[in-house]
């Protein structure tokens, strides 16, 4: 070890903000991205839920209204047998009352075999659609979220729902909500979520970047007065000695 590099103080401070900086901060990155994930899929899950009520309750109003026009609609049956009467129309009218009164953007009702029994947009009604989300609510009973951009460019999700059928097939039911309603739920949720581990680590760091400037420059002084020392020492005694 040669003369100059014994009289330099130890780098703490530099090694410090070299790697140990960068990592906390990509902790924090990581930190925050998993928690807004896991606050997402909690969100979801407790709209899907929401979702659900929903359709139960829109299950139980058509019990309530025309009992076996829906339980005829639900198994299956052709829409146009279903509507063909009087109790039909009641029931057509009631489920539009329905959508309106749970404020939904649009509402369709599924068969187990992917045909169309109600839609809020008359003329799908009869229509077949398999879609990827509608065989996973009806098939393994897994809810779903879709979002999906109307014609008129307004951004939607689709909550796909099933609703089981005593006795007889389940019938899926989806709900259109836009997005600003899931869209501010999960906002504050992943801002609570994301938010206060986020600024405890930032406390953290600070924290210890005052711990470590002061370690440097106690250090930096232990560091000067050895030199000095050092420096004296040369002085009185003959470089032999």
């Amino acid at each position: 070890m040669n003369t100059h590099s014994f009289d330099q103080p130890y780098p703490l401070l530099r090694l410090f903000l070299r790697y140990i900086v960068p990592g906390l901060l990509i902790l924090l990155v990581l930190s925050a991205v998993l928690t807004g994930v896991g606050a997402r899929q909690l969100a979801e899950g407790v709209y899907l839920g929401q979702a659900t009520r929903r359709a139960q309750i829109i299950d139980r109003a058509m019990t309530e209204a025309a009992p076996n026009h829906w339980q005829r609609l639900k198994r299956g049956e052709a829409p146009a047998s279903v509507y063909g009467d009087a109790h039909g129309q009641t029931l057509l009218a009631e489920l539009t009352r329905e959508a309106r009164e749970l404020d939904l953007t649009h509402l369709k009702i599924y068969s187990a075999a992917g045909f169309i029994q109600y839609s809020t947009d008359r003329s799908q009604i009869g229509m077949e659609d398999r879609s990827p989300a509608f065989v996973a609510a009806a098939e393994r009973g897994t809810s779903t979220v879709v979002l999906k951009t109307a014609a008129d460019g307004s951004a939607l999700y689709e909550l796909y729902v099933l609703v089981a059928v005593p006795g007889g097939s389940p019938v899926v039911i989806e709900l259109y909500e836009p997005v600003s309603h899931l869209n501010a739920l999960l906002w504050r949720a992943g801002i609570a979520a994301a938010g206060v581990p986020s600024v405890m680590l930032i406390a953290l760091m600070l924290g210890m970047t005052r711990l470590v400037m002061a370690a440097q420059r106690n250090i930096n002084s232990r560091a000067a007065l050895v030199a000095e020392l050092r420096a004296r020492l040369e002085r009185l005694l003959s470089g032999a000695a």
